[in-house]
């Protein structure tokens, strides 16, 4: 699979009995400063719960271009091993070039189990992120696959 096919910033909007997380809204202002340096500048959301879809036009006013719901009984409370599976579902299906997940509790215990599920590296609890041009370099004997460092 080709690199290139990986476009837009993702972030996963925490949502709490139905009450989106203030860091969903603080990480959608982010992205959207990240996105301004990437060719593919689209912004999405994703939102895993039950009953939750009246949570789109929240995340859209915020500036989501667009909002991803998996809406499922079996997501309602989170759980470690149903939200890790609908959000690496999400993350295979659309290949989004970043994803951005709060440093709260549950971002802390679904971060490493998506990217360790989807074969990805992970940077935590970052207190500041951008985009450029940095020198990369691949370990010994190894085949440079990245282009970009954030």
């Amino acid at each position: 699979m080709s690199l290139e096919q990986y476009k837009g910033i993702f972030i996963f909007a925490q949502q709490v009995d139905g009450e989106l997380s203030g860091i969903a809204l603080e990480l959608l202002g982010k992205a959207k400063e990240l996105a301004e340096q990437l060719e593919e500048k689209t912004v999405t959301a994703v939102l895993l719960g039950s009953g939750i879809s009246g949570l789109k036009e929240t995340l859209a006013h915020y500036g989501a271009d667009r909002v991803i719901v998996v809406d499922d009984p079996e997501l309602k409370d989170y759980r470690t091993e149903p939200y890790t599976h609908a959000l690496a579902c999400v993350i295979q299906k659309y290949k989004p070039e970043i994803l951005l997940i709060g440093a709260t509790a549950i971002g802390r215990d679904l971060g490493p189990r998506v990217a360790a599920r989807v074969h990805t590296g992970l940077t935590a609890d970052c207190t500041s992120l951008e985009i450029g041009d940095f020198p990369i370099n691949a370990a010994p004997g190894q085949e440079q696959i990245h282009q970009q460092l954030l």
